[in-house]
């Protein structure tokens, strides 16, 4: 729909459009009408002759990932860390989660629209493989609803995003978060204010189980990952207790998400 459209703006047959991306008509009537994915490749051929606007673009990038072979493939882990993997199997029992992020959106709250631009700005050269697996591992809000998530994220997180990334895209990734607190009453997003401290800790992730004997807290770094349990979690339970008390309520957080949202709208409508 959106390749027939841009095409028709364009004032181009589907036989020029094939032409001009080296295919036959019936691929396109195919592609328009869709029945068929796209290689990347040929997505991009597309976007610049059709001269599709970056946030439109977007947006086919995420369809054309929807459509594609390779989402079937998602418990294949192809693009997770090797020493990620024994996490993933563990979020799926945990009773309770807690999140602090520091600089950045952590996964399991990306939208689609964010991991694409996160992906491509990275460089990666396949970005199909890595957003499956991580709609992937979203799906234990609902596979294991009996857990609770609780997600604390700096201000400073928010407004790089919206700063770094095209304004649809920040849009989209605002709505995501409520919308996933609207859908799934277990999950908390709570918002720690420029204001509220002047050093946090770095980023880490505290998963609690019925066994407690089971529970640790996690760091993601360039080398890998840093684990800590039983006496070793306490400094990290102590820091959650801190956070916790200088985040927003999920009810504040809200409207300061739709505070930012308006900001982000009134400067999409000025360009």
């Amino acid at each position: 729909m959106l390749v027939r459209q841009a095409r028709k703006d364009m004032g181009i047959t589907q036989v020029a459009l094939g032409g001009m991306i080296g295919c036959r008509q019936s691929k396109i009537n195919k592609i328009e009408g869709g029945q068929c994915g796209l290689k990347p490749s040929d997505l991009e051929s597309i976007v610049a002759s059709l001269d599709i606007d970056p946030v439109t673009a977007a947006q086919m990038r995420v369809l054309n990932i929807r459509d594609t072979p390779q989402r079937v493939r998602s418990d294949g882990r192809v693009a997770t860390p090797p020493w990620f993997v024994p996490i993933l199997d563990e979020e799926r029992e945990v009773t309770e989660m807690f999140s602090w992020t520091g600089e950045r959106i952590p996964g399991l709250l990306q939208s689609e629209y964010y991991m694409l631009a996160q992906f491509q700005a990275a460089g990666a050269a396949d970005v199909a493989t890595p957003i499956v697996e991580r709609i992937s591992r979203q799906q234990i809000f609902d596979s294991n609803s009996d857990g609770r998530y609780e997600f604390l994220i700096s201000e400073a997180a928010l407004n790089r995003m919206m700063e770094s990334l095209i304004g649809a895209i920040a849009l989209d990734q605002l709505y995501y978060m409520l919308d996933l607190m609207k859908d799934h009453p277990s999950v908390r997003v709570r918002m720690v204010p420029y204001g509220a401290a002047a050093y946090v800790d770095p980023d880490y992730t505290i998963l609690r189980f019925a066994d407690h004997n089971r529970d640790f807290a996690y760091m993601e770094s360039i080398s890998g990952l840093v684990l800590a349990k039983g006496q070793d979690l306490q400094k990290y339970e102590d820091s959650c207790d801190a956070l916790r008390y200088l985040a927003l309520s999920v009810s504040d957080t809200k409207q300061r998400f739709g505070e930012k949202i308006g900001q982000l709208a009134a400067a999409e409508e000025s360009r």
